[in-house]
């Protein structure tokens, strides 16, 4: 199952990157590693060149929160073909929220930590 989890979750962290990434003005980067600790734990992180977000915002894995700062919809808005906003999705908050509770039943850790550049966002998945 930690497998299955491994797979599912990055698709919707990457989603919320290339929204974030399409949103910004700068480069546009998106960049997911993974590895294994000494301790056998599962390590993907997922770092973006978007708009950022604050990443002690402790808000951020709660339902229904789709747009913190309130800026990423009508950013991305602007800058995406009308017809593309279907393969991006329109965002509910709660991917999220469901990653979270995913890699919570499965004994791991979802946290934001403080970018260093060029990243604007660092996500970190940890699973045993």
């Amino acid at each position: 199952q930690t497998a299955q989890t491994v797979r599912v979750c990055p698709v919707n962290v990457l989603s919320n990157s290339i929204k974030s990434v399409i949103a910004s003005e700068g480069e546009k980067k998106v960049k997911i590693n993974g590895t294994r600790d000494d301790s056998g734990k599962t390590i993907i992180e997922v770092r973006d060149t978007g708009i950022g977000l604050d990443h002690t915002d402790q808000n951020l894995f709660n339902a229904f929160t789709a747009d913190p700062k309130g800026e990423l919809y009508s950013k991305l808005n602007s800058k995406i073909n009308p017809e593309d906003k279907y393969i991006v999705g329109t965002g509910s908050g709660l991917g999220l929220s469901i990653i979270k509770e995913i890699i919570s039943v499965h004994k791991g850790s979802v946290c934001f930590k403080a970018p260093t550049p060029p990243w604007n966002c660092h996500l970190e998945i940890i699973l045993p």
